[in-house]
């Protein structure tokens, strides 16, 4: 519904008057010419920066300096002008060649000021030192530079004035958008930005969403004068407003006197003395995540708060014994202070766990990438695990394609080409089995805590990252950042971290209580076999879950049977979704449709495809019969193509010929290939068929269009007893004998001179 309402796409629409159309095209015009006058300037300026040059003085010294600038372009007393820039060159660079006026003077040892120096290169520009030309050149260079300058900062002020008036004609069109709209979004920047504009709206209501997120400063700038109710949605109790200085946050302990992170809305709603200065209506009935969940923020900061019926129920996670877990570790982080250039806090053994988990997980086939999300308080650990998880592929079957094969609608023998990175399993009477190898990270989400507040997935993982012998915790000291973290899933949550390093935080420990009350607190992760729910699986280490779960489910074979073609399944266990993927290896025993023939493909999970079994004696629709016909192409005996060679008679020319059986001689395309019978004007046989002599309209009627002869003449020479030997060439003539021949050379050795042709 929202598609195509944006502010500009929809102004672009509205109808202008015509003052404002006359405004809007001779401003634009105007700032073209302004940018091309910017832009002039600015390449005089970088020529002048090599080296003053008559191609980038001339125009200053014509304009400021014309009787210099006549100097440099007289002719000499011959009266002849040299052209270019040799005139400046020269002068400039010490070489007497050009010396129309007084001689010139090497010597003068004197200096000059600059006024000196300007009046005499005005009455005699030849007569200036030599050893003070650059210093003038570079005076005029200066004032031209600042020339430039100038105009360039005046096309900047009339390019601002220019702007501005193009500002008052599209703030007016917006006006008159925006006085039409019933609700209008902007954030609390745009608000400030286009404050002129939405002031003139009038608007009576403002909400303001997130307003727990949203520093003071920008709330009162979102109070309009006309605002009569304002209403604020949004949390106290999660992350406050981001500032760049953290010595002036209240979690540092300088910060808390100036509270500059401190929301309006925290301000007027948070509880002071058991009471609050302004009404709060608080959301009690939550409807996100299972009460394994709720409980951990209900007993610490939610005393109020309930679950609705819809999460009471929630399926357990697959693959997993427990929905809520803290695996508990003692694998210390990342030293940083032996990288200066670490800013951030690692925990490498947490990146293995998480991707093992993550394997894990995607391996059940059953939640989408949109559904797991990993959560971090640390950039640095992101970046860890997204490099990990990059690196990784995992095969799952594509979504599209699932949906496809459930619904029965895919069954296109052509899917199963193999492309890069899919990889096709066969096909089957249900549908199309795809495959498809994707990275890891492309599975699931990876985000900082403060950056997924607002968001929640069906599985969250957390890697809490520290966990030292200080205990120190760091950013997940603070209520607000626990709160979000514990309050993202909605079915499944695990967190990997050191409970002793983060025990010694208060709501910590009352949530690491929580968990060691239900069992949910653990150095071991146990898994749950999709296929043996009874057998015991456990993992305390990464490599833990490819020893004792190496395809999701557990290390005894699959006792169920294949769907396609009820064959044992002959894999180690696996779970539901690779069980539906899986290709069957033993023989196939179907047959195929009508012919009956077995299938010849050698394992049961192959597509049959065609019958390729070759048939013999078939008796095909033209009466002759062909051998060695694959099976498959019986069903259709019209697209059989028969090979026997029949006799046919062409028409018009009545010749007998040759041609394979699907042949017709009576198609205006085929070609006699019987060759031509007729002589040529040089007397020799058409070397062409007669298919290709076409008969063509002349003024004696049609005639045929013969081939070209490709005989050797053979004439005899009018001069020798030789014959041509060239191509034939019809009635031209022959030419000069160049066979040598007795005659030529006995004269020859009387007259070396004499050519020895005949």
């Amino acid at each position: 519904m929202l598609v195509g309402k944006n502010l500009r796409l929809v102004s672009r629409e509205e109808s202008k008057t015509r003052s404002e159309s006359q405004k809007l095209g001779k401003a634009y015009a105007d700032l073209d010419q302004e940018r091309q006058s910017i832009r002039n300037a600015l390449t005089d300026i970088h020529k002048m920066r090599k080296k003053p040059n008559w191609t980038s003085l001339q125009t200053h010294l014509r304009t400021r300096h014309r009787q210099v600038f006549s100097q440099f372009v007289a002719k000499d007393p011959d009266g002849y002008q040299r052209v270019g820039d040799d005139n400046f060159g020269v002068w400039l660079n010490d070489l007497n060649h050009f010396q129309p006026g007084a001689e010139t003077k090497i010597g003068d040892t004197r200096l000059a000021t600059d006024e000196q120096l300007l009046d005499m290169a005005t009455s005699d520009v030849f007569s200036v030192p030599v050893n003070q030309r650059s210093r003038l050149a570079r005076l005029w260079a200066q004032a031209f530079f600042s020339e430039r300058m100038d105009s360039i900062v005046e096309s900047m002020q009339r390019y601002e004035r220019l702007n501005q008036e193009l500002t008052k004609v599209h703030d007016e069109v917006d006006r008159r958008v925006l006085q039409t709209a019933d609700v209008i979004g902007v954030t609390t920047s745009g608000l400030a930005k286009r404050i002129t504009v939405l002031q003139k709206i009038h608007s009576k209501v403002t909400i303001c969403e997130e307003a727990g997120e949203v520093l003071e400063t920008h709330t009162l700038s979102a109070l309009l004068p006309s605002v009569q109710h304002f209403i604020q949605i949004g949390d106290h109790e999660q992350l406050r407003p981001q500032i760049n200085e953290y010595s002036l946050s209240l979690e540092s302990f300088t910060g808390k006197q100036y509270q500059l992170d401190r929301s309006q809305f925290e301000r007027l709603a948070a509880t002071r003395n058991g009471t609050t200065k302004f009404p709060v209506a608080q959301l009690n009935v939550q409807r996100r995540m299972r009460p394994e969940i709720s409980t951990l923020i209900r007993n610490t900061i939610y005393p109020d708060l309930t679950d609705h019926d819809s999460v009471k129920n929630l399926a357990k996670i697959v693959g997993l014994r427990k929905s809520v877990f803290w695996l508990d570790h003692e694998n210390a982080e990342e030293d940083t202070s032996l990288d200066a250039l670490q800013k951030s806090h690692t925990n490498l053994w947490e990146v293995d766990m998480v991707h093992a988990f993550i394997r894990h997980i995607v391996r059940q086939g059953v939640y989408k990438s949109s559904e797991i999300a990993v959560l971090t308080p640390y950039t640095g650990q992101l970046q860890r695990l997204r490099a990990r998880l990059r690196d990784d592929f995992e095969i799952i079957l594509n979504e599209r394609d699932e949906e496809l094969l459930e619904s029965g609608l895919v069954d296109d023998p052509a899917a199963s080409t193999e492309q890069e990175g899919v990889i096709a399993a066969p096909h089957t009477s249900s549908g199309s089995k795809i495959l498809e190898k994707k990275k890891l990270s492309e599975l699931l989400r990876l985000a900082t805590v403060d950056n997924f507040q607002g968001e929640e997935a069906k599985i969250v993982i957390v890697s809490l990252v520290r966990s030292n012998e200080q205990q120190k915790v760091g950013f997940l000291k603070t209520t607000n950042r626990i709160n979000v973290l514990l309050s993202r899933a909605q079915e499944g949550m695990y967190l990997i971290g050191n409970a002793d390093t983060y025990g010694k935080i208060d709501m910590w420990a009352k949530v690491i209580e929580m968990l060691r009350a239900t069992d949910s607190v653990g150095r071991t992760l146990s898994l749950c076999c999709p296929r043996h729910q009874n057998t015991d699986i456990d993992v305390s280490q990464p490599g833990d879950f490819l020893r004792v779960s190496p395809e999701g489910g557990c290390r005894l074979a699959c006792d169920r049977r294949l769907e396609d073609c009820g064959h044992q399944c002959q894999a180690r266990c696996h779970s539901d979704f690779m069980h539906r993927a899986f290709a069957c290896q033993q023989p196939c025993s179907r047959f195929h449709s009508p012919c009956g023939h077995a299938c010849q493909k050698p394992t049961c999970g192959e597509d049959c495809a065609r019958c390729m079994i070759k048939v013999n004696g078939t008796v095909l629709p033209c009466g002759h019969t062909k051998d060695n016909i694959p099976c498959y192409q019986i069903q259709d005996l019209s697209k059989v193509v028969c090979a026997a060679i029949v006799a046919k008679e062409v028409p018009g020319c009545k010749h007998n010929v040759d041609v394979a059986c699907p042949v017709s001689v009576s198609e205006t395309s085929f070609r006699c290939p019987q060759p031509c019978t007729s002589l040529l004007s040089c007397g020799h046989q058409c070397p062409g068929t007669c298919g290709q002599c076409i008969p063509e309209e002349t003024v004696d009627g049609w005639m045929p269009k013969h081939k070209p002869c490709k005989k050797q003449c053979g004439r005899r020479y009018a001069t020798c007893n030789h014959f041509c030997r060239k191509q034939c060439h019809s009635d031209k003539d022959c030419g000069s004998c160049t066979a040598q021949c007795e005659v030529s050379l006995l004269y020859l050795r009387l007259k070396p001179s004499v050519p020895d042709h005949c």
